[in-house]
C-alpha cells in the first residue's frame, strides 16, 4: 500500500512506465506511438481515502486522438468543463445514480424497489455531482477508442486488439488498482470489461477485502435508467457484495 504523501507521485511514474511500456510496443510495429490516457482520481488521494473509496471501471475512453491529462473526461464534466459536459453528460448522470443508489442501499434496509422509487421522483440528485468528486474512475485500456471495443480504427492506430492491450500490460493496470487502494470496485460493461477485468485478476489477485461489483456500461443501447439500476441490484454475482457491503456499513435486512 502507497501512503498518500506518494501517491501521486506513484500514479504519475506509473503512467510514465505505461507510456515507456508503448513506446517500446509500437516500435516494434513501426507505428507512431498512441498518446496515453491519464485517469485515476477525480480529486485527491486523501479526499478518495476520506469517502467509500468506489473505484469504477470501464474498458477504454471514447478518444481515439486523447490527449493525456486532458482526455480524463469524468474529472472534466464533474469539475463542469463546458467543452466536454453536453457530451457526456448522459453517462456521467447514469454514474451519478449507480452511485447514489449504492450509498444509499449500504446505510440503510431500503429494498432496490424502494431506492428506485425515490430516485425517480429525486430530480436534483441526477445533477448534482459533488459525491462523485470522491470516486476513482479508470479505463483498462489507456489509450483511445472510438467507443466501440475493437473498432478496426482503433485496432489499427493500436497495432493490436483490447485483450492483447490488456494482456500486454496488465501488470501496470494491476499496480495502478493496488494504488487506488478501492474497497469497493464496479465494473462497468459486459462484453469487454468484465472478462478483461478478470483476466487481469486471476494473474495479480486483488486484497481479499475489497467488494467487487458488476454493472452495465453507463450508457448502454436499449437500456433505461431504471433498467441499469434494476439489473444492479439484481444481479446474482452482486447479491453477495451487496450484503456484505450493509454488513460493513452496520445495515440490516427488513
Amino acid at each position: 500500500m502507497v501512503d498518500n504523501m506518494n501517491k501521486q507521485d506513484a500514479m504519475r511514474e506509473l503512467f510514465f512506465k505505461f507510456e515507456q511500456n508503448e513506446k517500446v510496443r509500437v516500435e516494434k510495429l513501426g507505428k507512431s506511438n498512441p498518446k496515453i490516457i491519464y485517469d485515476g482520481y477525480v480529486s485527491t488521494p486523501e479526499e478518495f481515502d476520506a469517502s467509500d473509496r468506489i473505484l469504477f471501471i470501464a474498458s477504454e475512453s471514447n478518444d481515439l486522438d486523447g490527449e493525456r491529462e486532458t482526455a480524463f473526461w469524468v474529472k472534466r464534466v464533474i469539475n463542469n468543463d463546458p467543452e466536454i459536459k453536453n457530451r457526456k453528460e448522459r453517462i456521467i448522470k447514469s454514474i451519478n445514480r449507480l452511485h447514489t443508489a449504492l450509498q444509499q442501499y449500504m446505510r440503510s434496509n431500503y429494498t432496490c424497489e424502494h431506492i428506485i422509487s425515490e430516485l425517480k421522483t429525486d430530480g436534483e440528485w441526477t445533477t448534482n455531482y459533488d459525491g462523485l468528486k470522491n470516486i476513482a474512475y479508470i479505463n483498462l485500456k489507456k489509450t483511445g477508442g472510438t467507443g466501440e471495443v475493437n473498432d478496426p480504427k482503433t485496432i489499427k492506430k493500436d497495432g493490436i486488439d483490447f485483450i492483447g492491450w490488456i494482456d500486454a500490460h496488465k501488470e501496470l493496470i494491476s499496480k495502478q488498482i493496488k494504488i487506488i487502494d478501492p474497497k469497493i470496485i464496479i465494473v462497468c460493461g459486459n462484453q469487454n470489461t468484465q472478462p478483461a477485468f478478470e483476466t487481469i485478476c486471476n494473474e495479480y489477485p486483488l486484497s481479499s477485502d475489497i467488494v467487487v461489483l458488476y454493472a452495465y456500461h453507463p450508457s448502454p443501447r436499449g437500456k433505461s435508467d431504471e433498467q441499469l439500476l434494476r439489473d444492479f441490484f439484481e444481479r446474482e454475482r452482486n447479491k453477495d457484495g451487496l450484503l456484505e457491503l450493509r454488513k460493513l456499513y452496520g445495515s440490516k435486512l427488513n
